[in-house]
């Protein structure tokens, strides 16, 4: 039991003990009117010990009425503890039946996203209200169990304004919608099949265009698939999207063996949420900018689009049929899903080019890696949390699904789909902790993994292998040692290469020791070794290979993994070279080898860090660096860029419409890749190729590029375009999103005006979460900018403390920003720690605990930056 004087977090494990009842069955009643709702609830209920009284979570609720069917029970309302207090005359024994009556009234916001609260609401309609209930929402609608363990059906009534199109919630119509007055609607609904976990409630009433498509098993069940989207959707893209969905739902079947239950499988757009998409039983709500594909859709939010719509959908199974016992399993029921979701995007688009997805998201310098090394920096599973929108991070969707990754490195993918199919069996309509997820797979892989899961889920950061090889030319063996900085058990891929790119040995080891020996007999001599292929462990690999190997091999490994960090290590000896003053120009080996890399521009990402502690954190130095490196490139190669990007930017292809979008987007890749890098030139003629593509606007990933890459240009008319693309912006919520990100992430000398000037237009509302993560998300991420100008601080500690208590979780990707400032250069450390000082002393720890909880971590693991704040007081 964690000490309460010593308690860091608010909720630690042992608070999610075993239940005193189990609940049964849920009568609920929504009478929603447009500034509040009366719910009458009747919860019934099996008492699984003898009970005198029964604490039910209700949060921010006007109780009206609390009754005991049968019998007679006096309640108290605990606003601070968000507990309704229920006493029983007389003890109800262990075993019996009972049901609870209750009235209350929720009334719903526009900025608290949880519970009950207004979405965008279409011209002349009725206020669009909708629910999210992801961890603990249900409670702000009426007094509940709100337990992932409290599994039960449900049947609910919905009285609404009948002006609204649609009254949904979860399960089948079992009656209606009924007009029971001039002006209201009456509509019931079951949910009997599928006990659902109270965070999985949804309940929405709103005006929507509703789009519907037939879909078919091959053993002939059917159901519908629903689209819920704003009323002026355009049809034809309704149709794509649901065709979209179509094929996701039936690739789950077809590899995962699944077949959904109900009749209606329905989309819900939501322009409001800190989510891009929440599972809802029967019921997905995802983001309206990423639920069909607008022409303002940029490539990276088409291939969100068709990931969430897989993601959510595979939630029925694993996260509603079979839940997590409790918050701290959130990451067993994201885990599973994004890999599920990866196997899918693979699918469609290229298992490299979906690796190198991944890939570049742990590397970046923004990505993975660099928040599990971080002073905010939590476990997968961690040791308590104030509030569960904190274990909603990159850490849960990009290293749980790692973790997994590597589970089924181990086991090999037929064994784990059947480990998977066992579990998904055996705790079918029940929860599930990890360590029967664990047993799962041990069971039919035969392998122990209990200390693997123990040491990947509770510790954060990663190994790191240092590896060293040696030939014997007279036994022809080659042996290669791995020596990793802790005990970390992991697959590690890796083998031998000649220098035609062809594999001499391949092994796939299991290392479960801090000192790894593998041994090859009776091969030749490799031209470079191929590590860590797959990237098959969430880890850093150091090896000293030498130039002329990392150059063989950026050109000519068959795993494309090995030959991304192969040029990243080469890229990185160029970036320490020019900021160490040992050279004023990349070398003209390496602005040849990115020119060559270009036809694959994920695999010549250039990021703005170095793996060198003196100089990874001097972000305008390596911004600097990075322009040379590039300019460079666009100088010797300008003819040939040119050329290059007309060639892939008028490419077009015949198809299926998915995969003619991905060849597209592979294509503008390497067509965009050459025009930024043209960019770097700022001259004239190119000022008007970039123009020029802003102005053809064929595809919203092409203008948004032109436009970012205007914005970091000379050119003297930039600021009449930024107008002119703000002004069709205001007018698209989905463009609006695009230019607000853009801005903010500008490199422009002025982007502190640009910033507070966008602000200041009428399409910016501070409560639209997709407007926060836009805007001063982005901005804090731009750290060259952010952190190291003090104008950048002052601006960033602004936007911080007007953000937090309107939206903690959006502030708390803010906060990210602060991760590594005992590493920020020495001039900036101080400022940067009585920054956070400075907030945390204006914060109301009671309103914005999981904000000030974050900071107060960041301090206390910034030891460094917060003793040189102290010292210029």
């Amino acid at each position: 039991m964690t000490n309460p004087a010593t308690r860091e977090f608010k909720y630690y494990p042992e608070d999610f003990g075993d239940l005193t009842v189990k609940v049964r069955h849920m009568d609920l009643e929504f009478d929603v009117f447009d500034k509040e709702t009366t719910v009458q609830s009747q919860l019934h209920l099996t008492a699984l010990q003898d009970l005198t009284k029964l604490d039910l979570n209700a949060k921010n609720l006007e109780i009206l009425d609390v009754v005991l069917i049968d019998g007679e029970a006096s309640h108290e309302y605990l606003k601070e503890e968000d507990v309704l207090r229920v006493t029983f005359a007389e003890p109800i024994s262990a075993g019996s039946e009972f049901t609870l009556y209750t009235k209350n009234i929720c009334r719903p916001t526009s900025n608290i996203l949880e519970g009950m609260y207004y979405d965008e609401t279409p011209e002349g309609a009725p206020p669009q209200q909708i629910t999210q209930c992801q961890q603990w929402g249900f409670q702000r609608i009426v007094p509940c169990i709100d337990d992932m363990t409290a599994k039960c059906t449900y049947r609910t009534t919905i009285i609404a304004d009948a002006c609204y199109t649609n009254w949904i919630t979860n399960g089948d119509v079992a009656e209606g919608p009924t007009k029971i007055a001039e002006d209201r609607v009456k509509v019931v609904y079951h949910n009997t099949i599928t006990p659902m976990a109270t965070y999985l409630f949804f309940l929405g009433v709103g005006t929507y265009a509703t789009f519907k498509k037939p879909f078919q098993y091959p053993d002939g069940k059917k159901f519908d698939l629903e689209l819920l989207v704003p009323p002026s959707s355009d049809s034809e893209i309704a149709e794509k999207a649901l065709q979209v969905l179509h094929d996701a739902v039936m690739w789950v079947y077809e590899h995962c063996g699944y077949q959904y239950t109900g009749t209606v499988y329905r989309e819900i757009g939501m322009q409001n949420s800190d989510f891009g998409g929440m599972e809802n039983v029967g019921n997905t709500t995802i983001t309206t900018n990423r639920i069909m594909p607008f022409p303002e859709m940029t490539d990276g939010a088409f291939e969100y689009m068709i990931q969430v719509k897989l993601h959510e959908f595979y939630h029925n199974l694993n996260g509603s049929e079979v839940t997590g016992r409790s918050p701290f399993e959130i990451w067993l029921n994201e885990a599973v899903t994004v890999h599920v979701e990866r196997e899918y995007h693979a699918h469609l688009f290229g298992s490299d080019y979906s690796r190198m997805d991944t890939v570049l998201t742990l590397h970046h310098p923004r990505g993975t890696f660099a928040r599990d090394d971080s002073a905010a920096a939590m476990p997968i599973e961690p040791d308590g949390f104030n509030d569960p929108n904190e274990l909603i991070t990159g850490v849960t969707y990009v290293k749980a699904p790692e973790f997994v990754r590597m589970i089924q490195t181990l086991m090999g993918v037929e064994t784990f789909r059947k480990a998977l199919a066992l579990y998904h069996s055996r705790y079918k309509h029940s929860n599930a902790s990890r360590a029967q997820w664990v047993e799962c797979m041990e069971e039919v892989s035969g392998l122990d993994l209990q200390k693997m899961a123990q040491d990947w889920l509770k510790k954060s950061s990663y190994p790191t292998i240092t590896v060293t090889s040696d030939y014997d030319e007279a036994t022809r063996q080659y042996t290669v040692h791995l020596k990793q900085n802790g005990n970390w058990e992991f697959p590690f891929r890796l083998a031998l290469v000649d220098e035609h790119g062809a594999n001499l040995a391949e092994r796939t080891e299991h290392v479960r020791a801090a000192e790894h020996t593998v041994i090859f007999d009776d091969v030749d001599r490799p031209a470079f070794l191929s590590l860590n292929r797959d990237h098959s462990v969430f880890g850093k690999v150091k090896y000293e290979a030498s130039e002329d190997e990392l150059y063989l091999q950026s050109q000519k490994d068959p795993d494309v993994v090995g030959r991304f960090l192969a040029f990243k290590e080469l890229a990185n000896r160029e970036k320490l070279a020019l900021l160490k003053g040992e050279s004023n120009q990349p070398s003209e080996r390496f602005v040849d080898l990115y020119f060559e890399g270009l036809i694959a521009p994920e695999m010549i990402a250039l990021f703005e860090h170095v793996e060198d502690e003196a100089f990874e954190h001097d972000y305008l130095r390596l911004y600097e660096v990075v322009k040379t490196i590039k300019t460079a490139v666009a100088t010797k190669y300008k003819d040939q860029l040119l050329e290059m990007y007309n060639h892939y930017h008028n490419l077009a292809f015949e198809g299926d419409y998915v995969p003619v979008q991905a060849k597209l987007i592979k294509a503008r890749q390497v067509a965009n890749s050459a025009l930024a890098l043209l960019a770097k030139l700022d001259t004239p003629d190119i000022h008007q190729l970039v123009h020029a593509q802003y102005d053809e606007n064929k595809c919203a990933s092409d203008r948004v590029t032109a436009f970012s890459l205007y914005l970091d240009m000379t050119a003297p008319d930039k600021m009449d375009l930024l107008k002119d693309y703000q002004s069709h912006a205001e007018k698209n919520l989905v463009m609006w999103e695009s230019f607000l990100a853009t801005v903010a992430r500008s490199s422009s000398p002025d982007i502190i005006q640009l910033c507070r000037a966008v602000e200041q237009s009428p399409a910016f509302r501070i409560d639209q979460a997709n407007d926060q993560r836009a805007l001063f998300a982005a901005f804090a991420g731009n750290r060259k900018k952010s952190l190291l100008t003090e104008e950048g601080r002052a601006y960033l500690q602004e936007k911080i403390l007007q953000l937090a208590p309107i939206n903690e979780y959006n502030t708390g990707h803010m906060l990210q920003a602060f991760g590594a400032i005992d590493k920020a250069p020495a001039v900036h450390r101080g400022a940067l720690a009585q920054l956070l000082q400075d907030v945390r002393a204006q914060l109301d720890a009671q309103k914005t605990p999981s904000v000030a909880n974050t900071i107060d971590r960041i301090l206390k693991n910034s030891p460094k930056a917060v003793g040189e704040g102290e010292s210029k007081e």
